[in-house]
C-alpha cells in the first residue's frame, strides 16, 4: 500500500516542481474537467462514503480492501493515463486541471488514511497542505474525517470507465496469447458490453484505442454477433457427483440452446436428465464468428483484429524505436523536461522505412528538437530483432 501511495505523492510532487506549479485560490468546478478527472474525483468520494458506512457499522475488515483498490485505481489507471496531461500538454487549461484533480484527490485521501496510516498520512497531509494552504491544521489528525460529497458521484461514469478497463484486460490477455506487443498496433477491436451508457462508452473509446494500441473501437450490443456459444459439462466438477449418470447428463447439456445458456449465466438452475444443473457445473465454449481472437468475462466480450499488415508493421517498430530512446535518456540521466538532438543509424531496410516514415512522431515522444546526424558515439541496441544506433545530447 505506502510504495504505490508515495509513488503516486512523488509523481505529482516531481511535475509540479518542474512546472512551478501550487494550488489555486479557487479550484477550477469538476464539471469543466475531463472524463478521467471527473472519475478519479467520484472513486473518490465513493470511496469516502463507503470507508464511513463500513466504519459506523465497525465492519473494519472491509475497509482495507476499499482503500487498496484505491490506490490501484489512482495510480495504475489515473496517472498511467494521465501522465502526458503533466508533461507533454500543450492545452495549458487541461495541465492545471490535471494537477489539480491529483492534489486535491491526493489530499482527500491522506484525511481518509489518518486512522489507517497515521504517520503516511500526516507525511502526506505535511507535504500537501500544512503550512501551504490557508487554512491548514498542524497535523491531519487535527482535521475533521472526510464526508462524502455525493453531488461528486457519477455511478454512470464509474460502471463506462469499469467497463473500459475490462476491456483493456482482456484486450492485453489475447495480445500476450498471440504474442503479440502492446506496442504492435492493431487493426481494430470489436466489444460487446452492457455496463455504463452508450454516450459515455462512445466518449471513452479512445482509452481503448490508446491501452491497447488499436485503430478503431466498435460497439455492439450483442455478444452473439461476435462469438457462438455452446456448453459441455464440467467433468471434474459432476463426476464426483453423478457417477455412472455423467454419460448421458453430459450428452443433454451439450444440447443446451442459447436460452438455456443465458439462464445459466444469469443464476438459475436447470434440470436436465433429472439432476439440478448450475453454471459451476458447465463448461461455456466461446468461438469467434470472424477470424479474430475472442474473450470474454462477466457481461463484456471482445473480438480482437490481429492482422498485422506492413503500414502497421512499420508503425510498431517506430513504438519500438521510442522504447530504446527513452532508455538512452534515462541511462542519460536526463530530466523528464529536457529536449534532445537524437541521432539514429541503421542499415536494417525496416528500421529506416520506419524512421522515415514516423520521424515526426520518433521527435515528439522523445523531446527531440530534430533528428540529426550526430557525430558522436552510437550505442547499440536492437529494435524488431535489428540493429540500432542511437546517440543524443541536451539540446
Amino acid at each position: 500500500m505506502v510504495l504505490p501511495l508515495w509513488n503516486a505523492y512523488s509523481f505529482f510532487a516531481t511535475y509540479a516542481a518542474v512546472d512551478k506549479w501550487t494550488p489555486p485560490a479557487n479550484s477550477t468546478p469538476v464539471a469543466e474537467r475531463a472524463l478521467m478527472d471527473k472519475w478519479i474525483i467520484s472513486m473518490a468520494q465513493s470511496l469516502v462514503r463507503d470507508v464511513n458506512v463500513e466504519m459506523e457499522a465497525y465492519r473494519l475488515y472491509n475497509v482495507i480492501p476499499r482503500v487498496l483498490g484505491f490506490i490501484d485505481h489512482l495510480t495504475n489507471w489515473y496517472i498511467r493515463r494521465s501522465r502526458r496531461r503533466f508533461w507533454h500538454n500543450e492545452d495549458s487549461a487541461d495541465k492545471q486541471h490535471a494537477f489539480e484533480t491529483l492534489y486535491e484527490v491526493l489530499c482527500l485521501f491522506s484525511r481518509l488514511l489518518a486512522p489507517i496510516l497515521p504517520f503516511m498520512a500526516d507525511i502526506l497531509y505535511q507535504r500537501l497542505e500544512a503550512g501551504k494552504r490557508a487554512g491548514a491544521e498542524d497535523s491531519v489528525h487535527l482535521e475533521a474525517f472526510p464526508a462524502a460529497d455525493e453531488s461528486l458521484v457519477d455511478a454512470d461514469l464509474e460502471a463506462a470507465m469499469a467497463v473500459m478497463r475490462e476491456v483493456v484486460t482482456l484486450g492485453r490477455n489475447l495480445r500476450e496469447q498471440n504474442r503479440i506487443p502492446v506496442k504492435q498496433p492493431l487493426p481494430a477491436i470489436t466489444v460487446a458490453a452492457t455496463g455504463g451508457s452508450p454516450a459515455l462508452r462512445s466518449a471513452l473509446t479512445d482509452v481503448v484505442q490508446e491501452e491497447l494500441n488499436v485503430k478503431t473501437v466498435t460497439w455492439v450490443a450483442d455478444p452473439a454477433e461476435l462469438v457462438n456459444l455452446s456448453v459441455k459439462a464440467n467433468f471434474k466438477v459432476l463426476g464426483r457427483l453423478l457417477g455412472p449418470k455423467m454419460k448421458p447428463v453430459a450428452g443433454a447439456i451439450a444440447r443446451l440452446g442459447a436460452g438455456d445458456i443465458a439462464a445459466l449465466q444469469a443464476g438459475e438452475t436447470l434440470t436436465v436428465e433429472g439432476e439440478s444443473i448450475t453454471l459451476e457445473h458447465v463448461l461455456i465454449v466461446q468461438e469467434s464468428k470472424g477470424e479474430g481472437a475472442v474473450a470474454s468475462s462477466g457481461d463484456v466480450t471482445v473480438e480482437l483484429d490481429t492482422t498485422i499488415t506492413h503500414a502497421l508493421k512499420l508503425e510498431g517498430l517506430a513504438r519500438e524505436i521510442i522504447s530504446k530512446v527513452q532508455s538512452a535518456r534515462k541511462d542519460a540521466g536526463l530530466e523528464v523536461e529536457d529536449r534532445i538532438q537524437l541521432s539514429l543509424r541503421t542499415e536494417s531496410a525496416d528500421l529506416t522505412e520506419a524512421i522515415a516514415a514516423h520521424g515526426d512522431l520518433i521527435a515528439g515522444e522523445v523531446l527531440a528538437t530534430v533528428l540529426v546526424a550526430l557525430d558522436a558515439e552510437h550505442t547499440g541496441v536492437k529494435a524488431g530483432g535489428e540493429a540500432l544506433g542511437i546517440a543524443l545530447q541536451r539540446a
